[in-house]
């Protein structure tokens, strides 16, 4: 017997989230992830839908290097000065909605 071309790896290749405003802020809700099957295709498993129907899919990233890259943006952002610029095009440690802060959950992922 062949083997299915769906069979999907063990370490997602993409991480599912949806955008939940709430208070006048975005929040990045993990709802998901997508595997790659052998064939190329994604196999999709969401733990959520979302209800506003926007999915975003991002580049799957471990816990470690998501906390070791948040700590990298904190570090920035605390050597930026009042009247000090951030280098052009630098987004470290900005939510979706161009605010910076904490996140409010292991979940929620501020872009």
């Amino acid at each position: 017997m062949q083997a299915s071309n769906h069979t999907p790896a063990k370490t997602p290749a993409k991480t599912a989230f949806t955008i939940v405003e709430s208070n006048g802020k975005s929040f990045w809700l993990k709802i998901g992830a997508a595997f790659v099957n052998r064939d190329g295709s994604l196999q999709v498993r969401l733990d959520a839908l979302p209800v506003n129907g926007v999915l975003q899919l991002r580049d799957y990233e471990s816990r470690e290097d998501y906390l070791a890259r948040r700590a990298g943006s904190q570090q920035a952002l605390s050597n930026v000065g009042l009247g000090e610029v951030p280098e052009f095009g630098s987004t470290s440690g900005l939510r979706a909605n161009g605010h910076s802060g904490a996140a409010a959950s292991d979940d929620v992922v501020p872009f």
